[in-house]
């Protein structure tokens, strides 16, 4: 908003419904891979039903 450019740069896969992106780099930080951290967290303290209501409650607050 202030005029500042942040380069994005996206992964894509084509599809049979067409280019669908899968990944997105911004700063430096490709999104699959902070996901991949985040859920392996908490697949660690918490086992699979940990991730899930980890899921559950960030969708919730969305």
């Amino acid at each position: 908003t202030d005029g500042d450019v942040m380069p994005i740069g996206y992964r894509l896969r084509k599809t049979g419904a067409g280019w669908k992106i899968y990944d997105i780099d911004m700063m430096g930080a490709w999104m699959i891979q902070v996901y991949r951290r985040q859920f392996a967290a908490q697949l660690a303290s918490g086992g699979i039903d940990g991730l899930i209501k980890y899921l559950a409650a960030h969708n919730a607050a969305s």
